[in-house]
């Protein structure tokens, strides 16, 4: 079961309005900074013709925790929000402390942006919505209309379903320029450490064969902050330190390139 807000209020919306958890029609704008740093502003997005699936949610709700992974899950099936869908979380009322032990806890670290209610104007956003019950699942189009006010019971196969119905594709999280194929075979078993990591980390892979590499790294918007091109390098084990110091504090994704292959996604956190 959901967790209501306010039982009575929240039975009566129920008994007139359905399953509908958000009154308005229009998603009100709004900026914030997630735990990791990064600011969004949801009009900006929607202006790119993104479509925005937002959970409105609180760190002390155990619905909230169990559905937290299928959230992750949408995510990262539908390009870690490179693609045409942006996934954000706005926590209602926690700090950023509270915000990460919720995703370490219910398994969703490493996912979506989450803005904290008390420190990224969660708070403020969660109350232009005026959810009735927690979790309440939004999805904004790029007219900005509301137009899946509460997706409720939450799966990724529910999701799946709505999207499918929009044409959004499932597609990879980030990706390297130029006609290239996915093809993570050829690079083994990818490390990268220290993650998170301050100013700089390592890149430690197998190639089959020898290949030109280039490096690149996205951030959490599906931007480019980092490109490399690291020449002809032969088969084999390969330890590459990438210097970072000068990107901000945020999630982000990067990728090796080997002539036409590319290896998956990789995450990683600056802090």
């Amino acid at each position: 079961m959901k967790q209501l807000i306010t039982f009575l209020s929240a039975f009566l919306l129920f008994v007139n309005l359905g399953r509908s958890q958000v009154a308005i029609t229009v998603a009100p704008d709004f900026t914030v900074t997630d735990i990791h740093g990064e600011q969004h502003h949801l009009y900006s997005l929607l202006d790119e013709g993104k479509y925005v699936m937002i959970d409105l949610y609180a760190y002390w709700c155990g619905p909230c925790c169990q559905t937290a992974p299928e959230i992750k899950k949408v995510y990262e099936d539908y390009g870690c929000n490179t693609g045409d869908l942006f996934v954000i979380g706005l926590e209602a009322d926690g700090t950023i402390e509270q915000c990460e032990t919720f995703e370490t806890n219910c398994g969703s670290a490493g996912g979506h942006p989450v803005a904290s209610g008390l420190q990224g104007s969660g708070s403020e956003a969660v109350d232009a919505f005026a959810p009735l019950a927690f979790p309440t699942i939004i999805l904004v189009a790029p007219d900005r209309s509301i137009i899946q006010q509460d997706i409720w019971p939450f799966s990724s196969a529910v999701a799946d379903n709505i999207l499918s119905q929009l044409e959004l594709e499932k597609m990879e999280c980030g990706t390297v320029s130029g006609q290239s194929s996915l093809a993570p075979e050829f690079f083994g078993q990818v490390k990268v450490s220290p993650n998170p990591f301050r100013s700089r980390f390592l890149l430690d892979f197998e190639m089959e064969e020898s290949a030109p590499l280039q490096l690149q790294v996205t951030n959490a918007l599906g931007q480019v902050v980092l490109q490399r091109n690291e020449g002809a390098h032969t088969a084999g084990r390969q330890q590459l330190w990438v210097e970072a110091e000068a990107l901000p504090n945020g999630l982000y994704f990067i990728q090796i390139k080997a002539g036409d292959k590319i290896s998956r996604a990789m995450r990683i956190t600056k802090s």
